[in-house]
């Protein structure tokens, strides 16, 4: 995969820093041969550089899979030629496992994996069922799961509304920050998204619910992305924003909630609206 050049006037090649960058098969082939080692059985290629949209701020993302009876390696990080390396260690026996949670196989059966190195057929095979995967057989366990991480959701309408009274702006920030990162895995698990990557996760996601829904203006404020009122707080306005957005989850998912996390849910709610008065933004 060649790097894309561009010309100067003298006629010397310069890559084009607004291009896609690409990388070379003879630095992807040297990487894996440091790599290797005889615990390994294979390496893949995914991430921004295999989807043709890499960026030259965009890390090398490798899947670096070892025999089931080894010790894993950490996480780990490398620089190679400017670029940095990501090195995900993990089994095929774990992937597996993944695929049978919902809130971790719509992070996996979407993302394009490129296969560097398969000593033994297992990451190829591997691959495969990914790529016939199918969340039917899950679609009640995503429920469950949404609704399960509703009613624990439910500790943070409670720790925003705490923090706000105590004017801990920190605070506020940490476990809106939390509650938005919540609420948009469970509307992704709960309506079986598949995501490609961190870049078009919160887009996929209020795509799905609706661009111009409540749920969505909610997410973008909170995220923010867009303008906020003058003169008032950003936190706070981000923090209320959470808790409507909290709101507004419970009206997309209540027909498939067990009762006892509804009732959750309804009464954080009610502990809301009740608290309103006190919020002072």
């Amino acid at each position: 995969m060649a790097s894309p050049t561009s010309h100067n006037q003298d006629g010397s090649d310069q890559q084009t820093v607004d291009s896609v960058v690409m990388l070379s098969d003879e630095f992807l082939q040297t990487l894996v041969a440091e790599i290797d080692n005889d615990d390994i059985v294979g390496i893949t290629l995914g991430g921004s550089y295999l989807r043709g949209n890499a960026t030259p701020y965009s890390d090398v993302d490798l899947g670096c899979f070892y025999k089931d009876d080894v010790s894993l390696l950490l996480h780990r990080l490398m620089y190679r030629n400017g670029l940095l390396v990501s090195i995900n260690t993990r089994t095929v026996a774990q992937i597996r496992a993944a695929l049978t949670r919902p809130e971790q196989a719509i992070f996996l059966v979407a993302a394009p994996r490129h296969v560097l190195l398969d000593k033994d057929g297992s990451v190829e095979e591997l691959m495969q069922e990914i790529a016939t995967f199918r969340l039917e057989p899950l679609r009640q366990k995503a429920r469950a799961y949404a609704s399960f991480q509703m009613m624990l959701a439910a500790e943070l309408v409670h720790k925003i509304l705490s923090e706000i009274l105590r004017r801990n702006d920190l605070a506020i920030a940490a476990a809106t920050a939390k509650l938005l990162s919540s609420l948009t895995e469970i509307v992704a698990v709960q309506g079986g998204l598949f995501i490609k990557s961190d870049s078009v996760y919160y887009q996929h996601v209020e795509e799905a619910v609706g661009s111009e829904s409540a749920w969505t203006r909610y997410h973008r404020l909170v995220a923010g992305i867009d303008m906020l009122p003058a003169n008032v707080s950003p936190v706070k306005v981000r923090a209320v924003a959470s808790l409507h957005l909290y709101q507004e989850t419970i009206g997309l998912l209540r027909a498939t909630m067990q009762s006892e996390h509804v009732a959750v849910a309804e009464q954080a709610m009610q502990v809301f609206r009740d608290a309103g008065p006190r919020l002072r933004l």
